[in-house]
């Protein structure tokens, strides 16, 4: 029997883990660039803007905790997906212990899961010692990293 071509191949579960994944990491993530930002320019730290932009970021977590652990509590598996695909993979970042999390789409055929010529990096990290590697889908549900080169050394 083939699939009609309107046939979800992910399930309500799978694109709430999605979302769930994706609030956890960028909540904090948001929390950390602005916490970075008043503790550079601390004639900002009482911006009400900002005060405002850390408490949304703080409810955002907040939200996506309550409302998938409701769901998830009678869930066994909400690391993957119904299709056993992992929701979130850690990949290292060159020899540091940098690891970066990148959470796939819950449509396995979602262009964001394979690789395409003009898609642009997943990521793009700097290490601590000031090299920059750009993390690319490389294959369906993978991910590869290179690392940037600097311009100068390499025209040597």
């Amino acid at each position: 029997m083939s699939e009609s071509p309107h046939e979800l191949r992910y399930t309500d579960l799978d694109l709430l883990k999605q979302i769930a994944a994706q609030g956890m990491l960028s909540a904090p993530e948001i929390e950390k660039r602005l916490g970075r930002f008043v503790a550079q320019h601390p004639e900002f730290a009482n911006d009400t803007d900002l005060k405002h932009a850390l408490r949304h970021a703080d409810v955002i977590k907040a939200q996506v905790m309550h409302v998938s652990g409701k769901r998830f509590a009678k869930e066994p598996d909400f690391d993957h997906y119904s299709d056993g695909r992992p929701v979130v993979v850690k990949v290292p970042v060159g020899d540091s212990n940098l690891v970066h999390k990148h959470v796939w789409y819950a449509d396995p055929d979602h262009p964001h899961n394979h690789p395409a010529p003009d898609q642009p990096a997943v990521a793009t990290i700097p290490d601590p010692i000031g090299r920059i590697f750009k993390l690319f889908v490389t294959a369906p549900h993978e991910i590869g990293v290179i690392e940037l080169g600097d311009e100068e050394r390499d025209r040597l």
